[in-house]
């Protein structure tokens, strides 16, 4: 159904941007130039993001 699709879509979109945010945190000098808020406010949004993703696999998992 197309909202499942749009879900589906949601998910995979927001997945690459975790990966590209986990890249950023993890392998990148500009991250480790922001002050320590900046740099935990990041973590944060990141943690967020993922379990949302969490979420939404669930979802999708219990599309009928």
């Amino acid at each position: 159904e197309a909202h499942q699709e749009r879900v589906v879509m949601e998910k995979l979109d927001l997945d690459e941007k975790i990966a590209k945010l986990g890249l950023f945190i993890g392998s990148n000098k500009l991250f480790q130039g922001l002050d320590q808020v900046e740099q935990n406010r990041l973590r944060s949004q990141l943690d967020v993001m993922q379990e949302y993703s969490a979420i939404l696999k669930d979802r999708i998992a219990n599309f009928p």
